[in-house]
């Protein structure tokens, strides 16, 4: 399907010069189950309502015959999935090397309308993937489409644009393929990323929250100690409160919404997380293709918080730039202090600290997990710690001249 020359020793492709090398997928109407079964509830993103995959009160056919579909039109290459509202399909794709989104009539087939997206230089992908991977997400009045390779589009029904917003791209190692979903009047997308922040070896991988009437952003919120991740995430709706969960490399975390601040982490997920979580009778069920991290030793990030408030001299729940360098003195002191060989050290796992031990020790840990939080006691007993912070700042002040 691709020529020699357009792949690399790790299976990474460049956008094909001679679009014939790209097969045409065909739409099916034998795989809209949702449309034979009597089904009439959207289905408005990847895999449906929430994610589950289930579409409540189907009754899909036993058996699908696809030599006699209810209509079949040819489609441009891509990975995304349909996406269902009202009497519209509509559906991604790359065409002669333009990212492309349509829109079909359910009932026939018929094509509505075909946008291309601003042309640009395309990322690299995985041969078993696409540029066009990531499914939109579609509600009453418009249509939202997020490709790896320039960032977000939103079109109404009709095909109209109303806004486009160019994103960096991010460095994954298969290619973009986290899927937009829509939560209130914002649209959420996480930006799981090899690339690190200026000057850091912390990512910049981040959740981002825009606004649907005009693609402005509401919020974004860090994820320093994610790399790339292909999941899409979920929302978990409970009796008081409602909550994004991300599956992401090592950890499964879940943030408050509309706040966007994190609430809770689970380890023990290996390196690539591709599948999205489920949420069923109150829990969330999320799988890795193989365990990481430690099994159930917890690595709890909330003495870090409670050490931050520390430093809020006025009180005024926040932390200005004066009070932080406050913070940065102490990290620059531990990070002096990790040099020497002295056994004072204690990092915060299963809800209590654990040491004392040496910063190589310190270190094995860091590398075992995402987040582990340390402290220092001058005098080696946990009467005397004090502050909390993520061993990784103090290997980075380590590593300065």
């Amino acid at each position: 399907m691709y020529s020699p020359d357009s792949r690399n020793r790790f299976g990474l492709v460049k956008p094909p010069e001679n679009t014939s090398v790209w097969c045409m997928r065909m739409i099916l109407a034998t795989i809209l189950i949702l449309q034979v079964s009597g089904f009439t509830a959207e289905w408005s993103r990847l895999r449906g309502p929430n994610g589950s995959g289930v579409a409540a009160g189907a009754k899909p056919p036993l058996q699908l015959d696809p030599a006699k579909p209810t209509w079949k039109v040819p489609a441009s290459t891509g990975h995304s999935s349909p996406v269902l509202w009202g009497n519209h399909l509509f559906l991604t794709g790359i065409e002669q090397s333009r990212l492309a989104t349509y829109a079909h009539d359910k009932i026939t087939g018929k094509r509505l309308w075909k946008r291309l997206a601003p042309e640009v230089e395309l990322e690299r992908v995985h041969e078993a993937s696409s540029h066009a991977a990531p499914t939109p997400v579609v509600d009453v009045d418009r249509l939202y489409v997020y490709f790896g390779s320039y960032g977000l589009l939103c079109y109404d029904h009709a095909g109209k644009l109303l806004w486009q917003r160019q994103l960096s791209v991010p460095r994954t190692l298969y290619g973009t393929s986290s899927s937009p979903i829509a939560f209130g009047d914002l649209i959420l997308l996480v930006l799981d990323d090899d690339h690190n922040l200026p000057n850091s070896r912390l990512s910049r991988s981040k959740i981002l929250a825009v606004h649907k009437a005009t693609g402005e952003t509401a919020w974004e919120t860090a994820r320093p100690f994610h790399r790339s991740g292909w999941s899409t995430p979920v929302l978990w709706k409970q009796t008081d409160r409602t909550e994004l969960v991300v599956l992401g490399n090592g950890a499964l975390r879940g943030y408050a919404l509309p706040s966007g601040r994190e609430q809770w982490q689970v380890t023990g997920f290996s390196r690539e997380t591709i599948s999205a979580p489920i949420i069923g009778n109150g829990k969330v069920i999320a799988s890795a293709s193989r365990r990481g991290g430690g099994g159930n030793e917890r690595i709890d990030p909330e003495p870090f918080w409670k050490s931050v408030i520390h430093f809020d001299a006025n009180k005024d729940g926040k932390i200005d730039k004066t009070e932080l360098k406050e913070a940065a003195k102490v990290a620059s002191k531990w990070a002096a202090s990790s040099l020497v060989n002295s056994k004072n050290w204690f990092y915060y796992g299963a809800g209590k600290p654990v040491g004392p031990m040496n910063w190589e020790e310190i270190d094995k840990i860091s590398n075992k997990y995402n987040d582990v939080f340390v402290s220092f006691s001058d005098i080696g007993t946990e009467s005397r710690l004090k502050f909390w912070l993520p061993a990784k700042i103090i290997n980075e002040i380590r590593q300065l001249p």
